[in-house]
């Protein structure tokens, strides 16, 4: 089952912001800037030492699969989807953080709920440490 975790406060914008509360072994940085309105920008991407297979998934609160961003080996990102809100409920959607585990089985170890109060933001998570 993976852990929720919740984005940083909106007064943090700009810099990188560890998501918290996340396993020791996992380091994983947010980014949240001014983006378009009426969108959601999210990328995703992994540090240099990384380099088993990460995923960032934007789910419907029901389990349907929106959009998947991947990064593994030397394929490290950023990789990036824009949501356009007018399209979609976006409270209803939810950004899942996934990683390979053992015997590289992709497994949700993150999930940050509601993505309506990102509208008009551009989000990106770097995975830096596993």
């Amino acid at each position: 089952m993976p852990q929720n975790v919740n984005f940083p406060p909106e007064h943090l914008e700009g810099g990188e912001i560890p998501l918290v509360p996340i396993r020791p072994e996992d380091g994983v940085v947010f980014t949240q800037t001014p983006g378009q309105l009426g969108q959601i920008r999210v990328s995703f991407s992994a540090a240099p030492n990384i380099t088993w297979w990460k995923g960032l998934e934007v789910k419907i609160r029901d389990g349907d699969v929106v959009a998947v961003l991947e990064t593994h080996d030397a394929s490290r990102g950023p990789v990036s989807i824009v949501l356009n809100t007018s399209e979609r409920d976006v409270s209803n959607l939810h950004i899942r953080l996934l990683k390979a585990m053992m015997f590289g089985v992709h497994t949700a170890v993150y999930d940050l709920p509601n993505l309506g109060p990102k509208v008009g933001k551009n989000l990106s998570f770097r995975w830096i440490r596993d």
